[in-house]
Parts: structure tokens; C-alpha cells; sequence
């Protein structure tokens, strides 16, 4: 079956011999230029540098360049990968699902085995370790990033909105103020602590949400492994 598979970790796909695998570092693929520059060399597509997504669907379902009956392309840290081409990077997934991956399995007589693994970074707390064996699925995805945006919140918070206004209030303390200073840096360190206290009670939530969406997986992939 064709597909586009979501995972954490090389651990979680199987490679074979026969297989053409291309590996794609997301960090290094930004832009759709510069994947599509490593894609056409990685497959010895002709590269006449006119890149467009036509020309490049052409290729990817062309027998004579797709030559290989089993092929995986595995781009690693997917958070990268066309982080400055959003737009390109919904598109290049939507043509992998709607029509490369299709193609290769129903719409010609010479059919292949082709996988697309992304690979998605870890979100904060949760180690490999405690998800090994473990594939991440849509709601899982949506979830870590979330985690992802409150973690980066929680740590503004720890390391530059409560020391400041913590060396504020101890200005108040340190020189005379007036009472109105004194009440607003009270005000907005305890706004300041109860924003942070609601930013870890949400992000306990959505890790705890987490770790279900990713057991819930786990028991659906048991159960299809048995059949």
C-alpha cells in the first residue's frame, strides 16, 4: 500500500535491500528551490532549473526515472522542511497523496511500492524512550504542536517576563516609589504568575491528550498487525 507515513524516528522504518531510499534533511530543504534541486539529483531528473509543480509531477510518475519497484523518500525533521515556503509544502504533501502515491499503486500497468516517512521532532518532555515503537498519528501531530507553542510560552515566561518583573518590584522595595507604581508592578506580576500557572495547566492537559492520541494508535496498529 502506498502511503504517507508519520513518525518520530529512523527506528520506525524498515529498509530493505532493494529498496531506493532518498533521504531528505529538512533543515536543508527550506525552500522548494532547494528541494527540488536534491530531488531531481537524488532521481537524475533533467534539470533545466524551470521548476514548476507540473514538470515535477511529470517525473515522479515516469517509468523511466522511477525505475526502482520499491522506493521510500524519508525526510527528516518535517518541522523544517519548506519552513519558508508553507504554501509549496501543503502542495508538494497534497500532490504525494492525491496523485504520485495514487499512480504508483492504481493508474498504471507497471505498479511500485512507494512510502513517503516524515519524521517529526520530538515535543518537550516526551523522549524517545517512552514512545519507542510508537507512530504518530494526525492527532497526535496536531497535539505536539500545540505542546510545542505552549512550551515556547512557558519558557518566555520563566526565563524573561518573571525576572523582569520581579527586578521591577524589587525596585519598589529598593527606592521610593509612588503607590500607583507600586500597585501596577504588583498587578502585572500577578497577572503574570496566573498567566503562567493557566499556559502549565494547558500544557498537562494537551500532554496528557498526547500520550492517549499516541497509545490509541498503538492498540489500532496491534489490532491491524493481527489481521
Amino acid at each position: 500500500m502506498n502511503e504517507v507515513v508519520n513518525v518520530y524516528s529512523f527506528k520506525e522504518i524498515e529498509i530493505n535491500s532493494d529498496d531506493k531510499v532518498v533521504i531528505i534533511d529538512g533543515k536543508e530543504c527550506m525552500t522548494l528551490e532547494s528541494y527540488f534541486k536534491y530531488i531531481y539529483e537524488s532521481f537524475g531528473f533533467p534539470n533545466d532549473e524551470e521548476y514548476t509543480l507540473d514538470k515535477y509531477y511529470s517525473l515522479m510518475t515516469d517509468e523511466k526515472y522511477i525505475s526502482s519497484y520499491s522506493i521510500k523518500i524519508i525526510i527528516k525533521d518535517y518541522d523544517s522542511f519548506l519552513k519558508k515556503d508553507k504554501k509549496d509544502k501543503k502542495n508538494i504533501y497534497r500532490l504525494f497523496v492525491d496523485k504520485i502515491l495514487p499512480y504508483w499503486e492504481n493508474e498504471t500497468k507497471d505498479p511500485r511500492t512507494f512510502k513517503l516517512f516524515l519524521i517529526h521532532s520530538l515535543p518537550f518532555t516526551i523522549s524517545e524512550e517512552e514512545l519507542s515503537d510508537k507512530v504518530l498519528n494526525d492527532e497526535a501531530i496536531k497535539l505536539k504542536k500545540w505542546l510545542d507553542i505552549i512550551g515556547y510560552f512557558i519558557c518566555i515566561v520563566i526565563l524573561m517576563i518573571e525576572p523582569g518583573f520581579g527586578l521591577m518590584y524589587s525596585m519598589t522595595i529598593w527606592f521610593e516609589t509612588s503607590n500607583t507604581y507600586d500597585i501596577v508592578v504588583l498587578s502585572l506580576l500577578g497577572v503574570n504568575t496566573i498567566l503562567f500557572l493557566i499556559l502549565g495547566l494547558m500544557w498537562l492537559i494537551l500532554k496528557r491528550k498526547f500520550r492517549k492520541a499516541i497509545q490509541k494508535n498503538e492498540v489500532n496498529k496491534n489490532d491491524i498487525d493481527q489481521v
